[in-house]
């Protein structure tokens, strides 16, 4: 049975949680507020209404006010303490007032009073019972559906943004609150339950009074009746023990009534989590954050820990630290800029760790930012590092969706209204750009403080970089006006002059890096890595300063570079080998240490394995994504004249990683391999080991020659087909059929020159047009009709032997293309996609049989989505149930909002059939949402001009405060030191600098 203390304990655990939810000023605030503060502000709004002649019903409070001060009466009496109702008049009386001018809004607010109100028993008439520990753990649970409604309900109605957000949220929320009216009543039903089980005791002992005193009364009867009297006191007795036992009964059955409620609402939290739960991984999902960004920003700071590599210097920079420490800071935007290599990036890092792997510059730079950001617990921190050459992440489209995907787990608040976009916008992943711009917008206006970073945003093309730094400099701008220093934004990348413009002209601030910046970091790196040099060649002290010394000197600042020299001297074999090396001249740049690297592989290879590692680098240059290393593995293993990949005879015993050394880098979560840089690619591409064209050729021969395999006829049975997937051979199908037409188009675009120019690739070419032929005629692609436009894309192959099969395959994409944008997704050989789909399901039965199997030719994530630009047609799932309800998303992407609806699961072809299903399943939700009325949007943007110059505004204030530059008045002025400003938020923010003081 619970104590008084522990009781009060329980009071108190509600009340410590109830504070954890609110800011500091609240606690405060809140803690000061008393019923008679709450029912004066009833009266102001009710005055003010009247006014605007437009009063609404506040009687409707009347039932909750009373009822929640006999519930504080009664704590009071029973806890000898009156703290507890404070945090409930408090987020009250904000509530209501931050409501009131919002009519709409105000009556939904009122509502939810009424029916809490109706739903609380008047406890003054129960008072006696509260004497008893088991229902003042009932008093316990009231008190905290009342708090937990409070709690949840404040966060609707707080933020610059709540009234765009609110009924989004309180629709979400009416399920939650449903709950709570549910759980008050089973406690105002126990409660009345009890005092009739108390009621009917009472009469009990009121007859057993009454029978005392006649029993009394009898003493000087005969002896008879006093015999009588002592059969009469036995049946007193033994009526008492029943009483006792029908009491103890009681209060073991109102024990277990307790733990079935306490029952009750856990099942219900868990419900409400799991919901929760569902609807983020639904939003995750439809935001399809590209992976990457937090698995690498872990990596990179590995590598730096490994590599014993702070870069907390950059930290240190006067900039750096007022952007991160002040508040407000000079500046919410930075741009760190540096030369390819220099380290910005590692410095992203301690704002997000090490990116050594890739390019020990810039990237590890910024790698200490982040994770330095990430360190203040007031700021939340999104980030971004992007990669040229990766379609999900050198594109504004991938920037806004990893943003989106991590500021939503810093603002839970704002899933429903996200989940609502989400089933309305009816896309199976969200691919607006001015979708993703007005949540990003939303998130960042909502979110009290936040730091953005991106690293390497000159990886971008010009446009995309053009449009995310248009939309973060008017974010930027928009949060300054309302709170300096709200939002702040870093830029990492190279000296671009197109972002230094942009940035610059958003009144950003530059810091850029010079070779002497970083100087310590690539001392320390070098040094680290030239004593395991000694180490591992018995060098001695002076070659051993050396070498550390002339790579220093050398690397004038480039991380990268310092990195390439010191692994490729690790790498040699023999001491020998490494006096050979160092006694050459040291590579001059990257380039020659890239070279470097080449011949020494070239070098210790014997010629064979060489020519395949010539081959592997080449088409790591020229893949259209990450290869998985069982996709690398297929690839090698092609054998075209027999058709088939022959695993067995072509498997690489020597891992692809020891083959190229540091010239490739291992993805992490499985993404697959890469290599190191793009200045890698580059430099790789220019040499003599790789002829990009050549290159290009071969790997569309590749995957044109694969589709045409036994393993992809349509015919065959079921038990051959289960032998090819046990053998491997479907390893490689998903980057052909999704990539094949990439590298076609490229060919090409490459031109027939190209591809004659050198005569030792005639049997390359051959091989192209015989695979050309083979492909047309088994898809029966010489049916088309040849389109104008075929003659001149491929014109420079009119004198080659297969320019007519060009024509009919470049006929057929572009047909297929022309269908519009519900069928580019889909495969554009219909026979295909149905081998594809027959050979995918093979491999999905295969676990039952041989898991091995399954794990060394496709992976873990062997449960893929059909269509062919979408990330999971490759990436896959690892869970059959969660595959489907993706594609379902792809094919009837428009979902009733309804949770408890049937149909939610499955969603509509149309949004028509969707309105249909609302119209007749749900008239009253519908209803409800046509009662909101719309907010009518301005007709087009305001052209304000300047009288002086040719600018242009789309507000007068921003107009008037730009028209006092030209006449230099300074009409704000600090009331401090006297120092005068053209803008009122430029002087708010000078103002702060001297309370600091």
């Amino acid at each position: 049975m619970a104590t008084p203390s522990s009781t009060k304990d329980t009071f108190e655990d509600v009340l410590r949680k109830c504070k954890t939810r609110l800011t500091p000023k609240e606690s405060k605030d809140f803690s000061e507020t008393s019923l008679a503060d709450v029912q004066q502000t009833i009266l102001r709004i009710q005055k003010d209404q009247e006014q605007l002649k437009r009063a609404t019903n506040l009687t409707r409070l009347r039932s909750f006010l009373e009822a929640m001060d006999q519930l504080g009466k009664t704590i009071e009496v029973f806890l000898n303490s009156s703290p507890f109702l404070a945090l409930v008049w408090g987020p009250m009386r904000f509530m209501l007032l931050a409501a009131s001018s919002f009519t709409e809004d105000f009556d939904i607010l009122l509502d939810a009073y009424e029916n809490i109100g109706a739903h609380i028993p008047f406890l003054e008439k129960y008072r006696e019972l509260f004497q008893h520990d088991d229902m003042k753990k009932v008093l316990a649970l009231i008190y905290e559906d009342i708090i937990e409604f409070h709690s949840k309900a404040l966060r609707y109605f707080t933020g610059k943004v709540w009234q765009r957000v609110f009924r989004a949220m309180w629709r979400d929320f009416k399920t939650r609150f449903d709950q709570i009216l549910t759980s008050l009543e089973r406690h105002k039903v126990m409660i009345r339950e009890q005092a009739e089980i108390l009621s009917i005791q009472r009469s009990q002992q009121d007859r057993q009074t009454l029978s005392n005193i006649s029993q009394l009364q009898q003493q000087d009867s005969t002896v008879l009746r006093n015999f009588a009297q002592l059969q009469q006191h036995d049946t007193t007795v033994l009526r008492d023990l029943a009483q006792q036992h029908q009491q103890d009964s009681d209060k073991i059955q109102e024990a277990f009534q307790l733990q079935k409620y306490d029952s009750n609402r856990l099942g219900e939290l868990v419900r409400q989590y799991m919901s929760d739960r569902s609807k983020q991984k639904a939003l995750i999902e439809w935001f399809s954050m590209p992976p990457g960004s937090v698995s690498d920003h872990k990596r990179f700071c590995e590598t730096r820990s490994e590599s014993r590599i702070t870069g907390r210097w950059i930290l240190e920079n006067e900039k750096i630290r007022n952007w991160t420490e002040e508040d407000p800071p000079s500046s919410s935007m930075l741009w760190l800029s540096g030369k390819p290599g220099a380290g910005a990036t590692a410095i992203l890092s301690i704002y997000h760790c090490f990116l050594a792997k890739y390019s020990i510059g810039k990237t590890i730079l910024a790698s200490v930012i982040i994770e330095n950001c990430l360190a203040i617990s007031t700021f939340h921190t999104a980030y971004f590092y992007c990669k040229e050459g990766d379609p999900v992440r050198d594109k504004a489209i991938g920037i806004y969706r990893s943003l989106l995907g991590q500021l939503l787990g810093h603002c839970p608040e704002l899933v429903p209204y996200c989940y609502e976009k989400r089933l309305s916008s009816g896309d199976p992943t969200l691919s607006s750009t001015d979708l993703m711009e007005q949540l990003l917008k939303l998130f960042l206006e909502k979110i009290p403080q936040a730091f953005i970073i991106l690293d390497g945003l000159d990886e971008c093309a010009g446009i995309e970089r053009k449009t995310i730094l248009s939309f973060l400099t008017k974010m930027v701008q928009l949060c300054d006006g309302h709170i300096p220093g709200k939002l702040r934004v870093l830029i990492i990348s190279q000296d671009y002059v197109d972002i230094g413009k942009l940035i610059l002209a958003a009144e950003g601030t530059a810091i850029s890096l010079g070779p002497n910046d970083n100087s310590a970091d690539i001392k320390g790196y070098t040094l680290s890595q030239s004593l395991k040099l000694q180490c591992k060649f018995n060098l001695d002290d002076v070659m051993t300063a050396s070498i550390q010394e002339k790579t220093f000197i050398r690397a004038d600042g480039m991380f990268l570079y310092a990195k390439l020299v010191m692994e490729n001297l690790l790498a040699q074999e023999f001491r020998d080998d490494l006096l050979s090396e160092i006694g050459k001249y040291f590579p001059d740049g990257l380039g020659a240490a890239f070279q470097r690297i080449l011949d020494r592989i070239k070098h210790v290879l014997p010629p064979s394995v060489w020519r395949r590692v010539q081959k592997l680098l080449g088409w790591l240059v020229c893949v259209r994504r990450p290869l998985k290393s069982f996709e690398i593995q297929a690839l090698i293993s092609i054998d075209p004249i027999n058709q088939t990949i022959n695993f067995q005879d072509k498997k690489l015993h020597t891992s692809v990683e020891q083959l190229c050394g540091s010239l490739i880098t291992v993805l992490p979560n499985g993404r697959g391999l890469e290599l190191v840089h793009n200045t890698a690619k580059i430099h790789i591409a220019q040499t003599e080991h790789v002829r990009i064209s050549l290159v290009e050729s071969e790997l569309a021969t590749l995957c044109l020659r694969y589709l045409l395999f036994q393993c992809f006829k349509k015919d065959l049975e079921g038990a051959t087909l289960q032998v090819a997937a046990s053998n491997g051979q479907f390893a490689f199908q998903d980057y052909a059929t999704a990539k094949w037409f990439h590298h076609f188009h490229t060919v090409v675009r490459n031109g027939y020159a190209d591809l004659v120019g050198d005569p030792q690739q005639k049997d390359t070419i051959d091989e192209l047009g015989d695979t050309f032929e083979d492909f047309v005629i088994e898809n029966s692609l010489a049916e088309l009709s040849i389109l104008p436009e075929a003659h001149d894309a491929c014109g420079t192959f009119v004198t080659a032997p297969f320019f007519e099969d060009m024509l009919c395959i470049w006929t057929h994409l572009r047909q297929h293309e022309q269908r519009g944008l519900m069928t580019r997704d889909d495969i554009s050989l219909p026979n295909l996609g149905e081998t594809l789909a027959r050979n995918r399901k093979i491999i999905e039965d295969l676990p039952a049989l041989n898991n091995d199997v399954v794990m060394e030719y496709y992976g873990e994530k062997i449960y893929k989505c059909p269509k062919i630009t979408c990330f999971y047609f490759h990436e896959g799932f690892k869970d059959a149930s969660i595959r489907d309800q993706h594609i379902n998303r792809h094919e009837r992407p428009f979902i009733c909002n309804v949770p408890e609806c049937n149909s939610a699961e499955f969603g509509f072809t149309s949004n028509k059939d969707l309105e249909r299903h609302m119209k007749t399943y749900h008239p009253d939700v519908t209803d409800l949402a046509e009662s909101f009325p719309n907010v009518l949007k301005p007709s087009g943007p305001r052209n304000l001009t300047c009288d002086h110059c040719s600018k242009t505004f789309t507000r007068a204030f921003h107009k008037r405060n730009h028209m006092r530059t030209h006449f230099g008045e300074r009409p704000f002025s600090c009331e401090e030191c006297g120092k005068a400003f053209t803008r009122a938020n430029d002087c708010k923010r000078h103002a702060k600098i001297h309370s600091k003081r």
